[in-house]
């Protein structure tokens, strides 16, 4: 929740500067001579480069809203997928325990060893996947 807030209050600033260079534009085409927007009215100087001033300081600050912005969104991605990769990894230890465990008591009853079993099992999971690729494959064509 704090994050959204966050990110409001970035937009809200993001958009109250675009009004405030909005408005230096206006004060700098204002100030600017007719004929050449990059040269100021005789007398007007001051004004006119304030407004450019205005105009480049602006830009500063919103790249750096920007890049904050970006950054957290970032952050935030990365932290989220690091945490579902975590608990996905924990889940498949877990479940590759329960199929040692039971490979292991199937070796035990029939007298085998739960390594080979383990190949096995492994042998006959590669060759499902295989095959269904194959039959995947077909299907497109």
């Amino acid at each position: 929740m704090k994050w959204k807030q966050h990110d409001a209050e970035v937009k809200d600033a993001l958009s109250f500067l675009s009004q405030i260079r909005f408005r230096a534009y206006i004060d700098q085409k204002t100030f600017a001579k007719p004929g050449n927007p990059f040269e100021p009215i005789p007398g007007m100087e001051q004004e006119f480069e304030e407004a450019g001033k205005t105009i480049q300081r602006v830009n500063v600050i919103r790249w750096e809203l920007d890049t904050r912005l970006r950054r957290g969104r970032l952050i935030h991605s990365i932290t989220s997928k690091t945490q579902n990769a975590i608990i996905y990894t924990l889940i498949t230890i877990g479940f590759l325990g329960l199929i040692w465990t039971g490979l292991t008591i199937v070796g035990l009853y029939f007298d085998l060893k739960p390594l080979v079993l383990f190949i096995v099992m492994v042998a006959v999971a590669v060759g499902a996947e295989a095959t269904d690729l194959i039959k995947t494959r077909k299907r497109r064509k």
